[in-house]
């Protein structure tokens, strides 16, 4: 009897624990379903498409049913249907390194309703090859999910131009043009009284923006009325924009056989004195060459031997052992300072004085990119910076950047020279005051200084980056 007692009593005990077990698993399952349907969520984008214009700003806002905070979760916006990421948001952080270069500096996410769920992706400025559809991807530690947007970018001109092309098949050809247009905008002409005209030309372009160029003409008779209006209607906005126009009577002539045979008389007299002007220059031009050349010669007939002062280079300046070449260097000389010496711009003198009559002599610039050259007075400054101008007492011609100048005062004085200077000639009238310039190679003169000289003049050389070279000719 006591052995069947304890028998049914541990059967009791074990059918309570096999009881409680299941329970307990019933119960782990039941948290484990709400905890996964706790994280799981949708994502909704806008009901329709967003629109916007060329030039504005786009909103493309995404977010999560239920609200659930987004802070902690990475952020996508794909590019139509590719992995193409035109924005990525993660930790709390925006990695521009991963965006498409065009999105880069355009691209903003606007996180003020992120803790309910709602990021807003902005673009601006809105270009037409944004037009299209997105994908935005939001991911937590459990889950993830996405939604498809779609972005529609239009672009219209509210100014269309409309004018008058003269004659044209016996009527007046009236042309609208207008440019800015995303889609391709339609076109339509009416008459005064709304009578749709169907016989239009148009031209449609894109330029590299891939906004639209239209243009649009028909041919007014004097049948036709007077009144004619462009219409231009954006066909993703159903926008309109309208230009009008007026043609008076007046423009309708009809021309006699005498009008237009005085018409092609008068275009014969045309042409004639065109031809006739047109020779007259190019006489002229070819005295003027002739004149510069006989210049330039004469000039030439007053060369002089130049060498180069050693007592004032700039001690970053190579002097060859005839005094014939200057070269800028990158390394101080072993030369002793004076008052003589250029102490800070990379320059030196020539030797020669003059005080009278007439000189020339010639310089090889070389492939130089940056020179100074002409003449300057004996006592001009050469300590410190110096003002190369008339004023200081210096007539020089420069090539910086690849643009000749004379540096005259108070303003320098820009010029065209048709071929690289290689040989430059230099000519001074010590008499006349005047300093002149001249294309060695082609004999033609470049620039002339005129004033008035009150001491000895020398030649000036001036020379930046090193390497660069500057060659006396004879």
């Amino acid at each position: 009897m006591s052995t069947s007692r304890s028998q049914r009593y541990l059967s009791s005990e074990m059918d309570f624990t096999a009881s409680t077990t299941g329970l307990f698993y019933t119960l782990i399952c039941l948290l484990n379903i709400q905890a996964t349907k706790a994280a799981t969520f949708d994502v909704l984008g806008p009901e329709g498409p967003v629109v916007a214009t060329v030039g504005g700003e786009a909103l493309l806002t995404c977010r999560l049913s239920p609200g659930l905070s987004a802070q902690g979760m990475e952020i996508r916006w794909y590019r139509r249907h590719s992995d193409a990421i035109a924005l990525l948001f993660r930790r709390g952080t925006v990695h521009e390194e991963q965006q498409l270069p065009e999105y880069h500096g355009r691209t903003q996410l606007l996180t003020d309703a992120i803790v309910n769920g709602s990021v807003t992706l902005r673009i601006h400025p809105v270009r037409v090859t944004d037009d299209g559809q997105y994908r935005c991807y939001f991911e937590s530690d459990t889950y993830h999910n996405e939604a498809e947007l779609e972005l529609m970018v239009t672009g219209f001109n509210s100014d269309p131009d409309i004018r008058l092309e003269g004659n044209h098949d016996g009527g007046i050809r009236v042309v609208c043009e207008s440019t800015g247009w995303y889609p391709a905008p339609e076109v339509l002409w009416l008459e005064d009284g709304g009578k749709s005209l169907l016989r239009a030309s148009e031209v449609k372009t894109q330029d590299k923006d891939g906004l639209f160029k239209v243009e649009s003409g028909v041919v007014m008779t004097k049948e036709s009325k007077r009144a004619l209006a462009c219409h231009l209607r954006n066909p993703l906005t159903q926008q309109d924009e309208v230009s009008t126009i007026c043609v008076s009577e007046t423009f309708f002539v009809t021309f006699s056989p005498w009008v237009v045979v005085l018409s092609v008389v008068l275009v014969i007299w045309i042409l004639l004195c065109l031809l006739f002007l047109g020779a007259f220059w190019k006489q002229n031009q070819a005295k003027r060459i002739i004149l510069a050349e006989l210049g330039w010669r004469r000039a030439r007939g007053h060369a002089v031997r130049v060498t180069l002062d050693p007592e004032t280079a700039h001690h970053e300046l190579i002097l060859s052992a005839d005094q014939k070449v200057v070269t800028r260097g990158n390394t101080i000389q072993d030369v002793e300072d004076s008052d003589q010496r250029f102490s800070l711009m990379p320059a030196v003198l020539g030797t020669e004085m003059f005080s009278s009559d007439k000189h020339y002599w010639e310089a090889d610039v070389g492939n130089g990119t940056w020179w100074v050259l002409g003449a300057s007075y004996e006592s001009a400054q050469r300590r410190g910076g110096i003002r190369f101008n008339p004023t200081e007492g210096f007539w020089v011609l420069q090539l910086i950047s690849g643009e000749y100048c004379a540096l005259t005062s108070p303003q320098k004085t820009s010029l065209t020279v048709q071929e690289r200077l290689q040989k430059v000639g230099v000519y001074l009238d010590f008499e006349k005051g005047q300093l002149s310039f001249y294309n060695a190679d082609t004999m033609t003169l470049i620039y002339t200084f005129s004033d008035s000289f009150t001491q000895d003049i020398r030649p000036f050389f001036c020379l930046w980056g090193n390497g660069a070279q500057i060659k006396l000719c004879f």
